[in-house]
């Protein structure tokens, strides 16, 4: 993928989490949003694969907002690896020394956080 721009938030939706315990590895799919706004060139998806995970912990939707904010994404970003137990909000667009964690926080309030070993996206 190189530097390529991505908008996950505006042009993509998350449509799925699969963690494949045996494996230590979780995946997670983004397809491309029907939006008018949306591009019509770019990848129709977006796979990000962790594997040699050690760490995933989850946080709640708020109940009070609608779930079609389930698939809109709000932030993604590195935590420090001191903050084992904050999951919403992150520090760093990439990884550094001590912070590693990723945060993936959505509107709805769901979010994750995921500690691996390797990590890949891939564009389709």
């Amino acid at each position: 993928m190189g530097n390529t721009y991505l908008d996950l938030h505006n042009n993509f939706e998350f449509v799925s989490l699969e963690y494949v315990f045996p494996e230590k590895s979780i995946v997670l799919k983004w397809a491309k949003s029907a939006g008018e706004w949306v591009p019509s060139n770019g990848p129709s998806s977006i796979t990000l694969t962790f594997s040699g995970v050690y760490l995933f912990k989850s946080k709640a939707r708020d109940p009070e907002i609608p779930f079609s904010e389930d698939s809109c994404l709000e932030s993604i970003g590195f935590i420090g690896n001191d903050l084992i137990e904050e999951i919403s909000g992150f520090f760093s667009p990439e990884p550094a020394e001590n912070q590693n964690h990723l945060n993936i926080s959505f509107v709805s309030g769901f979010a994750i956080k995921i500690g691996a070993e390797f990590s890949s996206c891939v564009a389709s």
